[in-house]
């Protein structure tokens, strides 16, 4: 969704025209046009950084771009400046992260465990492999 898109509907929402803002919503917002999609979570995703004490920072800022849909968050610990960038289009069905650190390196840990408390791990597993990309 453009700039422009975004223009349509909120100008079509000042000026009252509520079933056109709802059709321009529903044509450019849900992504593909024969529904909704599944909304079923795969899980979480956590990023456990090592050697990054969050106590020490400082210079903390978060916004979101709603012309271009990125959100950011900025921070600094000690002297290197610290760079989130996140970014999700369901119509693409893509979640991107871009990490950055201006002098240290960056040392994480990725877990990404199954949001199905009530399956056991292999189930887990299976649920996952079984999982469609969906059409696009």
């Amino acid at each position: 969704m453009g700039a422009n898109v975004y223009g349509e509907i909120v100008n079509a929402f000042i000026a009252g025209d509520i079933e056109n803002a709802e059709t321009i919503c529903g044509q450019q917002l849900v992504g593909i046009s024969s529904g909704y999609g599944e909304y079923q979570s795969w899980g979480d995703l956590y990023l456990t950084f090592q050697n990054l004490n969050a106590d020490k920072s400082t210079n903390y800022e978060r916004n979101l771009d709603l012309t271009t849909g990125i959100a950011n968050v900025d921070f600094t610990i000690g002297d290197t400046d610290y760079h989130r960038e996140y970014f999700v289009s369901y119509p693409d069905n893509v979640l991107a992260m871009k990490l950055t650190a201006t002098k240290e390196t960056l040392d994480f840990n990725v877990r990404f465990p199954a949001d199905n408390d009530d399956l056991n791990e292999n189930q887990k597993k299976l649920l996952l492999m079984k999982q469609k990309p969906h059409p696009m």
